[in-house]
């Protein structure tokens, strides 16, 4: 993988694609999330316990990457998604408001009224 910034400074950096995959995202089956400064530790390969050619060649590539994202889930979360189908998948996790930090609790009110006064 390659990656281009062309604003000042210009820069570039090339890594292996499965070196710099840290998690899964949305919108299609499966987007990883990208970081080009990560840790072989720290891939999403590594946190599973799969190489990436072993999750690419098999026919449910996300199985594993699930079994790990619920396994770090405690009773008041819930992987989003509706049912098992992962390509419905949005943010990772849904928590109970409840269980919220007031720093998290404050942290959504502004983002939401921000969202609200935009539009």
């Amino acid at each position: 993988m390659t990656f281009g910034k062309l604003s000042d400074p210009v820069e570039f950096r090339t890594r292996p694609y499965e070196d710099c995959l840290s998690g899964m995202s949305v919108t299609h089956y499966p987007r990883y999330s990208i970081d080009m400064e990560l840790a072989p530790a720290e891939t999403i390969h590594a946190k599973t316990g799969t190489t990436y050619d072993d999750l690419r060649l098999t026919g449910d590539p996300v199985k594993d990457i699930i079994t790990y994202y619920k396994s770090n889930l405690n009773n008041t979360e819930r992987l989003w998604w509706a049912g098992e189908d992962v390509t419905d998948i949005g943010r990772m996790k849904v928590r109970l408001a409840s269980t919220l930090t007031v720093a998290e609790r404050k942290n959504i009110i502004e983002w939401g009224l921000h969202f609200f006064l935009k539009y």
